[in-house]
């Protein structure tokens, strides 16, 4: 087999197998990894087949034939490589609320939780006790209002000549600061029992334990991660395809995924697409002027779009991850 690859404008060869000549082209968007690049070959009377070019140790070519299977980047299919991404799965940063010791820690790294498990614990002792001072002064602020609003109601029900008018408004402005303190007491209390509450750190979603920093004696300190949740309902693949294949990709459009290394294919659908990315010649200088690159390419880039693929099947025995690198293909062609 002898096989032809553009290099530079001219096709070049190299031997591979004796066999008949196949005349090959890259794939379509494909974009190349030197030591496994995708050619697609045609031979008369037959349909397309695909050809994974590998680079050995010993610096010899390897070809490989996938039989029966058509190869993407024909007909009105696109294909590119891209990365599976999570989290946003969704990522969820745990982080204690509040300071103290961590006294029990429930997870191990990787284990799956379910929404609601306990995730760790911190040392309830000092809240405890700040709920019931709390609480003693909001009673005390209580039976305080209480006094006044009544000596305000019974001096209010008395005479000009057995009290003036002066008194009564003293009295009345007394219990409604009694009872904006006892509103105040009783906001504490609250505050202490949320804070008791938040002695036990519960996971938010369904997933999986990653980065877990965590030990029982650590001291657990206010907004720093300890942990990160993986939503394992979230998961989507981000594509990112060239402005010039747009045109063929719409939502609803159905899509499939080959894993690095894995046989098995993912199967979904273009789920969104996005309506922006960022220009790199529309940053604002000091004066506030665009800053625009004087530089101009001959050869323009075509420019990368984020899509959003909706997973809809994983195979059996295929495990995901966030930062996974994937195959897409955006409508495959038809098996035969």
């Amino acid at each position: 087999m002898r096989l032809q690859r553009k290099v530079g404008g001219a096709f070049k060869s190299c031997n591979l197998v004796k066999s008949k000549r196949l005349v090959l082209r890259p794939v379509e968007g494909f974009h190349e990894c030197p030591f496994n690049p995708r050619y697609v070959y045609r031979e008369s009377g037959t349909a397309a087949r695909e050809v994974r070019i590998c680079l050995e140790p010993d610096g010899k070519v390897r070809a490989k034939i996938a039989q029966g299977k058509r190869a993407t980047g024909m007909g009105v299919q696109v294909c590119d490589r891209h990365r599976i991404e999570g989290s946003t799965a969704n990522y969820r940063s745990q982080a204690a609320e509040i300071f103290g010791k961590v006294t029990d820690v429930k997870v191990a790294e990787n284990q799956l939780v379910k929404k609601g498990d306990v995730l760790f614990t911190i040392d309830p002792e000092e809240f405890q006790l700040a709920v019931a001072r709390a609480e003693a002064t909001a009673e005390s602020k209580r039976q305080d209002m209480l006094v006044h609003q009544e000596l305000s109601k019974r001096r209010a029900q008395l005479s000009m000549q057995a009290v003036s008018k002066e008194e009564q408004q003293v009295s009345e402005s007394s219990a409604s600061v009694s009872e904006a303190a006892y509103r105040e007491a009783k906001a504490q209390w609250d505050l202490a029992r949320l804070n008791l509450r938040r002695t036990t750190v519960t996971s938010p979603c369904n997933g999986y334990v990653t980065n877990l920093r965590l030990r029982v004696g650590d001291y657990a300190t206010v907004g720093q991660t300890k942990l990160t949740i993986i939503d394992s309902d979230s998961y989507w693949v981000s594509g990112y395809f060239e402005e010039t294949k747009m045109p063929r990709i719409h939502e609803g459009d159905p899509a499939i995924m080959e894993l690095m290394g894995v046989d098995a294919l993912l199967t979904g659908h273009v789920e969104s697409i996005s309506r922006g990315i960022a220009d790199q010649n529309g940053s604002v200088d000091a004066q506030g002027l665009v800053n625009v690159n004087p530089v101009f390419y001959w050869v323009r880039l075509a420019q990368r779009i984020p899509v959003r693929i909706h997973i809809d099947k994983v195979p059996e025995g295929v495990t995901i991850a966030a930062g996974d690198t994937c195959t897409v293909t955006v409508n495959p062609p038809a098996e035969k």
